[in-house]
């Protein structure tokens, strides 16, 4: 754009003009509603996450045996990690997205070429076969803290 070039502003509608008022009963209406679509979607979460967990697994199978394209498929592993990620706090598997979140993180710093690398995602992958497998719902207790402290500290030796 050049500096002769005429400016017009535009002034954008108010957003109250696009919103409808509810009622603190309709409100409470909506929001059952959408909580009773919540848990009707959360009853599908287990075959949803083990079906994630078999793709995980088999991503990074193929990440340690394909050494030239390493890289790709931890980006893979890195995607299929985050979807898991935000689906497992939404349908009461908080460990699911803690133990995500930690490998998410990793991969992002991870050195593709150091072998520990794989170390590092393969017991991210063993933590969530354990809680997947086993249903474990909520933080885990003391088995959820050992889990996420060991995988953070062996993220952070790794990492540097």
């Amino acid at each position: 754009m050049s500096s002769n070039s005429p400016v017009e502003v535009v002034e954008a509608p108010s957003l109250k003009t696009k919103v409808r008022k509810v009622s603190r009963d309709e409100y409470q209406s909506m929001m059952s509603k959408a909580q009773t679509s919540i848990d009707t979607v959360g009853e599908d979460y287990e075959d949803w996450a083990r079906k994630d967990l078999a793709r995980l697994q088999l991503a990074a199978q193929v990440a340690r045996s394909d050494t030239a394209d390493r890289g790709r498929h931890l980006q893979a592993i890195f995607r299929i990690s985050h979807d898991m990620k935000g689906q497992g706090g939404s349908f009461g598997y908080p460990l699911v997205t803690d133990i995500t979140r930690i490998l998410c993180r990793f991969i992002d710093n991870a050195d593709e070429s150091m072998p520990a690398t794989l170390d590092v995602v393969d017991a991210h992958v063993q933590a969530l076969t354990l809680v997947i497998r086993s249903g474990m719902s909520g933080d885990g207790g003391t088995m959820g803290d050992q889990l996420i402290t060991g995988l953070t500290d062996a993220a952070a030796k790794v990492a540097g």
